[in-house]
């Protein structure tokens, strides 16, 4: 059985958790300013432990992490993220946008026009869109090129990806009645694969491969994950892994049984992972709710799919203007 413990403060921030399958050692404590740190206890040989300030407005202003070194964020005066400046000041990060919102590519020598809030050009990146505003095809350079095929309800049902005039993958996804994907099959570089997927409301209870069977649990209420349980064909043992997240939901570790760390992530602010420092175990949540498709490198976010190199949605939001899209 897993359990786990959390504390919030009165803002419904997080400022520790602990999962008690380890002899009362806590897995990371995250800590807000406006509480005392004699409250915390605190161990020297915890390698997870992060810390979280807030400017008044509530946005997040700067990050303590033992293991990433300092973050500090700046914003416009509506909320927007400006500036993100990692500890080593060559790997930051400064946004513009227009006036609908859409984020300018900045760090060019020119800012590309979003002509009717669809992004036509990025960097070296070229997209093409549907009558209904479906991504069709993706362009990188001269040497990648990415196609991708929808249903009757705008749903993502195939894509290919040619690099330097050859087929590097291909990919087919199927869904409920409900719009929630249920399986994928993939190809890449003559290695096949799939998935199943079982879901519990909108949340991704149980994924399946041909190797072993995976059991995600959540935060009450959240799409923030807690852990999962890996069941494998063959081993008498299920293997539990323990997920410890950010202040928004998003995993960055994830630890085995004995606290040992199996996955180990570095981001870009819009959610695609710079470097992964730690992968002994695949691991394919990022964003709540999101799941990585090696495949395509999109995260699939039920309704639609996420490109997280420019952090926008590559269909329109299915409900229309009532979400804002």
């Amino acid at each position: 059985m897993t359990l786990s413990n959390e504390s919030y403060d009165a803002l419904g921030r997080k400022t520790w958790q602990y999962a008690t399958t380890l002899p009362a050692e806590k897995l990371s404590q995250i800590q807000n300013p406006l509480i005392k740190p004699e409250r915390y206890v605190e161990h020297a040989y915890n390698p997870l432990h992060r810390r979280y300030e807030y400017d008044p407005a509530g946005e997040l202003s700067r990050t303590l992490d033992k293991l990433r070194g300092e973050v500090t964020y700046e914003y416009e005066a509506n909320s927007r993220l400006l500036e993100h400046n990692p500890e080593k000041r060559f790997e930051g990060e400064e946004f513009r946008y227009d006036a609908a919102g859409n984020r300018l590519n900045f760090n060019t020598n020119r800012f590309d026009r979003v002509k009717d809030n669809r992004l036509k050009q990025w960097s070296n990146h070229e997209y093409k869109y549907d009558a209904w505003g479906n991504l069709v095809e993706k362009i990188v350079g001269i040497v990648r090129w990415q196609t991708f095929t929808y249903d009757s309800e705008n749903r993502l049902v195939k894509t290919e990806t040619m690099a330097n005039s050859q087929v590097e993958s291909t990919s087919s996804y199927q869904y409920d009645s409900l719009g929630r994907r249920i399986g994928k099959q993939w190809e890449i570089k003559g290695q096949k694969d799939h998935r199943l997927f079982l879901w519990q409301g909108l949340r991704l209870l149980r994924e399946e491969s041909p190797e072993q069977s995976s059991l995600y649990l959540y935060e009450p209420g959240s799409y923030a994950p807690l852990a999962r349980v890996d069941e494998k064909e063959g081993e008498a043992e299920n293997k539990v892994y323990y997920f410890h997240t950010d202040q928004i939901g998003t995993p960055l570790e994830m630890t085995d049984a004995e606290g040992q760390i199996v996955w180990q992530a570095k981001y870009r602010p819009r959610g695609a992972i710079e470097k992964l420092v730690v992968n002994e175990v695949e691991q394919n949540l990022r964003f709540q709710g999101q799941y990585f498709d090696v495949e395509t490198g999109l995260h699939y976010n039920t309704f639609r799919y996420y490109d997280p190199e420019i952090g926008r949605f590559i269909t329109q939001d299915p409900i229309g203007l009532s979400g804002g899209g």
